[in-house]
């Protein structure tokens, strides 16, 4: 039982260390950027799925804002401890807003999957 213990506490020290999580954000950045550019090559020939496809644009493009946010502030913490910090509460508050966004394309992508004729829809109130 003591060996199940030690080993799980240097598997959680690894994981949940600051290089790792660059690393791994890192990956993250890189291959949401890959996507992206191919969504983007790919969807101007599209004219039958316009409305998933600027959706999904959407979700990653704030996706990769929110990872950029995260690289700057392990950047600071692993490599740059001198930055100056307004720089990073500017990016994490952007991250913030573009989260929002995130979400609120995301519940428009799904909607406009399962419906057949999807049309943008403006709510009055």
């Amino acid at each position: 039982m003591v060996n199940l213990t030690t080993l799980l506490n240097n598997i959680e020290s690894i994981l949940g260390s600051y290089p790792f999580l660059f690393i791994a954000i890192l990956i993250s950045f890189v291959l949401k950027t890959c996507i992206l550019i191919i969504l983007i090559k790919r969807g101007f020939h599209n004219t039958y799925a316009k409305y998933p496809w600027l959706f999904l644009l959407g979700v990653l493009t704030s996706a990769i804002v929110g990872d950029f946010a995260w690289l700057l502030k392990l950047l600071q913490i692993l490599f740059f401890p001198q930055m100056d910090y307004r720089i990073i509460l500017f990016s994490i508050r952007i991250a913030w807003g573009f989260t929002v966004m995130q979400y609120n394309a995301l519940s428009l992508f799904i909607e406009s999957l399962v419906d057949q004729k999807y049309f943008l829809k403006m709510a009055l109130m």
